[in-house]
């Protein structure tokens, strides 16, 4: 993992473009707790924390679709003649 210039949101920012979501959301957790920052800028990383946050909805919805998958795989392998 390459290390990133910049500091805070800028880190975090190119974090994201990069596809590394782990350590944007780290980037954007130091900033959200950095008392030295503005509230805006705090803010900004909180914001980008819940926009980086895996969501629920797709987590369940792609577990329902394996489940199904090895359902199908399951009732075609029982149903084959021996």
């Amino acid at each position: 993992m390459a290390k990133r210039k910049g500091n805070g949101l800028e880190a975090g920012l190119q974090a994201v473009t990069q596809g590394d979501y782990i350590q944007a959301r780290a980037e954007f957790g130091r900033v959200g707790v950095d008392e030295a920052l503005s509230e805006s800028r705090r803010a900004e990383a909180t914001r980008w924390i819940a926009a980086t946050r895996l969501d629920r909805g797709t987590l369940l919805v792609g577990l329902a679709c394996i489940g199904l998958f090895l359902l199908v795989v399951g009732v075609a392998v029982l149903k084959q003649p021996h």
